[in-house]
């Protein structure tokens, strides 16, 4: 994988020009591929909600339907060359102060219209086949552990059928993270994380069907998107010259 994006969503979404996050898409896929990167961890489609927010770089601009529109045709210019672009953070993630205890409180309708509008773009209409779960609370659970958001919002209304993982070191109970969507923790193995699941396995909270599931859907995702690197010559220059425009 790569493990971040290009860091270009707000002077990319600032132009307005959906023909050009298409072919930026399309410049990441070539890039990626050429590099052995089947994956890569971007773009992000948060909201820009406070000049304190640590992450705005990595993602679009204020406005919900520029993001959903923009990063829609950036996912789907990657996705023609066969990149898997892992969208994120899923959500709510406004600010990296304290970004692990944070908690966000919102109304649905807030949530739905705002916050979560750009990530269903990407989804329902970038095809996007990888999420990455973000570091906050949502209420008072970490969002990775909150079922409707990883499961009925994600999976059931927007038809999501890839591999969902967290941020680095963003897990606040592995075990309830299984239980409500979450299938991969990244950078992975933490012993921590290893001894919640057995103990919630041993216990009966954790159901093995609720496991079996999380790892057909990483073993489906690494079976069908995984490849070696593509050995065609990429035309830098170009890709320089895009970049520039």
């Amino acid at each position: 994988c790569i493990r971040d994006s290009y860091c270009s969503e707000p002077t990319l979404a600032s132009t307005f020009n959906k023909a050009l996050a298409l072919a930026e898409g399309e410049m990441m896929g070539e890039d990626s591929l050429y590099c052995g990167a089947s994956f890569l961890y971007g773009p992000g489609t948060n909201l820009h909600r406070t000049p304190y927010g640590g992450r705005a770089t990595e993602y679009y601009y204020a406005d919900p339907v520029l993001n959903s529109l923009i990063g829609a045709e950036q996912v789907k210019g990657g996705w023609s060359k066969g990149l898997v672009m892992v969208v994120k953070h899923f959500s709510a993630n406004d600010q990296e102060q304290n970004r692990i205890g944070v908690a966000t409180f919102v109304t649905e309708q807030d949530l739905r219209e705002n916050m979560l509008r750009g990530f269903e773009g990407l989804m329902t209409y970038g095809g996007a086949m990888g999420l990455m779960g973000s570091y906050n609370r949502l209420g008072v659970l970490g969002t990775a552990a909150e079922y409707d958001l990883m499961t009925t919002v994600l999976r059931k209304e927007w038809g999501f059928d890839g591999v969902v993982m967290t941020d680095w070191g963003a897990v606040h109970d592995r075990a309830a993270g299984i239980k409500a969507g979450l299938d991969l923790e990244m950078p992975g193995d933490t012993a921590i994380c290893r001894r919640w699941i057995l103990d919630a396995a041993q216990d009966g909270s954790l159901h093995m069907a609720d496991l079996d599931q999380a790892c057909r859907n990483i073993l489906k995702w690494i079976d069908q998107y995984a490849k070696p690197a593509d050995e065609t010559p990429v035309d830098w220059q170009t890709h320089h010259d895009l970049a520039g425009e």
